[in-house]
């Protein structure tokens, strides 16, 4: 802790001293008998006395109804530099507490993840993956990661190489019919409404490919008749179908292995 927070303030020279080693000084107001004035206008009405609330007609309970926007409290110079020190030394406990706090969990996120190299290993490569980049900063935050964390950290590290190592071919154009995997299904907004969009990876000899699209509308009738008519667990239900569809196909002018496909028919789930 430093030094001016520890001395004592006996006198008004010790208490301008220790404003002006605070850069306070310069910035208070001090009227002719030598002290402080500050304004006393209440901070939960902003000094009206009123406000939006229905007891009482709206009368502040903290000043009760006293208009304060222009009172001012004078207080001694010596006074006002000991409450401030006060106010100094509970924050510099906090900072020195948050310091100490932050040590203690970077020592138990270390020797977490020294009892652990592979996870160290998935989490080196943090860059390659968001949710990757997110256990890393919570193993710094707390120190540690669940079970269920490190095997999902695990589990993306193999989905990540699994992608790398997968052959991609061009997207075909034009109408055709296509057979792959959900992959992805996410409700996505528009001018013409809320529509239900699937990412599928079709898988051919020539390597595999994604597009993208609205959700035909046989899985959507698929899924009604299984008696529930909640749209909003029809994401859940799309992602990992097997599906065979007819549309027309266009090619990603960045993404030669991406594509967009539209006037989804003939769908049937496999």
């Amino acid at each position: 802790m430093p030094a001016a927070l520890t001395a004592p303030i006996r006198s008004d020279d010790d208490a301008r001293a220790y404003l002006e080693a605070t850069d306070r000084l310069d910035s208070l107001a001090i009227d002719e008998s030598g002290r402080v004035v500050e304004s006393a206008r209440c901070l939960r009405c902003g000094g009206t006395g009123y406000g939006p609330w229905f007891q009482d007609g709206g009368m502040c309970y903290e000043c009760y109804g006293a208009n304060t926007l222009n009172s001012k409290r004078r207080t001694g110079v010596k006074r006002y530099a000991q409450a401030a020190k006060r106010r100094d030394r509970a924050q510099a406990r906090r900072v020195e507490q948050a310091a100490a706090e932050r040590a203690e969990r970077k020592t138990a996120a270390e020797r977490f993840i020294d009892d652990r190299p592979e996870l160290a290993a998935a989490l080196a490569r943090h860059e390659e993956h968001p949710i990757l980049s997110d256990l890393s900063e919570k193993l710094a935050h707390f120190g540690s990661l669940s079970d269920a964390q490190c095997a999902l950290a695990l589990r993306l590290v193999a989905q990540v190489d699994e992608r790398a190592s997968e052959r991609k071919a061009p997207v075909p154009a034009g109408r055709q019919e296509l057979t792959g995997n959900v992959v992805k299904a996410a409700w996505h907004e528009s001018a013409y409404g809320t529509t239900l969009k699937l990412t599928v990876k079709v898988e051919t000899d020539a390597g595999m490919f994604l597009v993208w699209g609205s959700c035909p509308a046989a899985i959507e009738d698929a899924f009604h008749a299984r008696g529930v008519f909640d749209d909003g667990g029809l994401a859940a239900y799309a992602r990992g179908l097997r599906l065979r569809f007819t549309a027309t196909v266009t090619r990603s002018d960045r993404d030669e292995s991406f594509g967009f496909f539209k006037r989804p028919s003939k769908a049937s789930v496999l």
